[in-house]
């Protein structure tokens, strides 16, 4: 966790982690105020992290909202590449990331946060699993068929910030919930392994 913090420049901060970019249905907005709700909790200068965001769909008046929230929250934003991440941001914004990059991102966060409001699967949350780092995710049929709520990762209600505020709390600072939760999260990864899904097909 130390190396990979370092390497993204963020060194030891809470670091909560998003990946897909600021955009509808990845919940930015909600995350932003969850966030913004949460971080006098989550530990000394709590970082949110959004990651990826590369699209050929037009989000720029949700994007706008979003930096207007940013605004009336009181929350600093920081778009950075190949640079130390200052102090005094709350929020860094990186953009695209090397694939070789990804498993040191995972690895120097300390929660995955996943607000979608619809999904196809979901394989951000099982890269974090595989990672480990513990998850919290929005209670979507689509993310019930293969994770469970209190084994292997924390399930709260789309669209309501405070729920979501109060489990990335808990995620980073309750050390025994986030044991739990990376144990039973590395069982539910070796299902989804490509020795797995190749035995599946074959049989």
């Amino acid at each position: 966790r130390a190396d990979a913090g370092a390497h993204f420049g963020w060194n030891d901060r809470p670091v909560i982690l998003a990946v897909g970019g600021i955009e509808p249905r990845k919940g930015s907005r909600l995350l932003l105020e969850s966030f913004a709700r949460a971080r006098g909790r989550l530990g000394d200068a709590p970082l949110l992290a959004i990651a990826g965001g590369e699209t050929l769909f037009d989000y720029e008046d949700y994007r706008d909202a979003w930096w207007d929230d940013a605004s009336r929250l009181g929350v600093n934003v920081h778009s950075v590449r190949d640079a130390p991440v200052p102090n005094d941001a709350d929020v860094v914004i990186l953009g695209t990331i090397a694939d070789d990059d990804m498993p040191v991102l995972y690895r120097a966060a300390d929660a995955l946060a996943f607000p979608s409001t619809r999904e196809g699967f979901g394989l951000v949350v099982l890269e974090a699993l595989a990672s480990p780092i513990p998850t919290v995710v929005t209670d979507l049929p689509v993310l019930r068929e293969y994770l469970t709520d209190g084994v292997d990762c924390v399930m709260v209600p789309a669209g309501d910030s405070a729920p979501l505020a109060n489990a990335l709390v808990n995620v980073v600072r309750d050390e025994g919930l986030r044991e739990r939760l990376c144990r039973g999260g590395q069982k539910t990864v070796e299902q989804f392994t490509w020795a797995a899904c190749a035995a599946e097909h074959e049989r």
